[in-house]
């Protein structure tokens, strides 16, 4: 999946515009949270015939948070990101739709998807995602869950909800005192695939 594709499903997904799409892209590379492969640069024009079309670059991809911090990102086509100049950025699809999930109405109909209409989306507030986050790190005393696996947790609990605004909430400090530190991973094997 490229980079535009992928903000566009989650504009459609979260019903958001363009910016919130390449923020929220932007926190999960940061994250690592989707595995990322450049694109194979462009074949020769002319001469070397024996090229092979093998459609990623053999090149790696920074894991640099300060990169993806600063990178400029363009999400129009097929998305490009600049690095060395401009290069195509492509994402493990399965990655994308396990961080946002499709939609019904965009399951039973993508070829309609731009049709979607914010009324279809399950609205959930801040109180409910507060509620949500309370009861998982409750359940879980003793061995908290780090940002990412909580917000995974209140996503499949409240059935919906807008990336951005969960991690707003973890954000906040009754949330972030009860998670581990950064580097203080849980140590339980049940936790570890999340």
């Amino acid at each position: 999946m490229t980079i535009g594709e992928a903000a566009r499903h989650i504009q459609v997904v979260d019903c958001t515009d363009q910016a919130s799409a390449r923020s929220q892209l932007r926190t999960a590379f940061i994250d690592q949270e989707i595995p990322l492969r450049w694109a194979a640069d462009p074949p020769p024009l002319e001469g070397d015939w024996l090229w092979d079309p093998w459609p990623f670059s053999s090149d790696e991809i920074p894991t640099d948070p300060y990169f993806w911090f600063n990178a400029l990102i363009f999400l129009d086509g097929d998305g490009l990101v600049v690095e060395r100049g401009p290069r195509q950025l492509l994402l493990l699809r399965s990655g994308v739709l396990e961080l946002w999930p499709p939609s019904n109405h965009e399951r039973k109909d993508r070829a309609s998807s731009t049709q979607l209409e914010k009324s279809q989306r399950r609205s959930v507030g801040d109180d409910e995602i507060r509620s949500a986050a309370r009861d998982i790190y409750r359940e879980r005393k003793g061995d908290e869950p780090n940002k990412e696996k909580s917000e995974r947790l209140v996503r499949q609990r409240l059935l919906g909800g807008k990336r951005d605004d969960i991690r707003r909430i973890l954000d906040e400090e009754e949330f972030a005192n009860l998670r581990r530190k950064a580097g203080n991973q849980s140590k339980n094997p049940n936790l570890q695939n999340l």
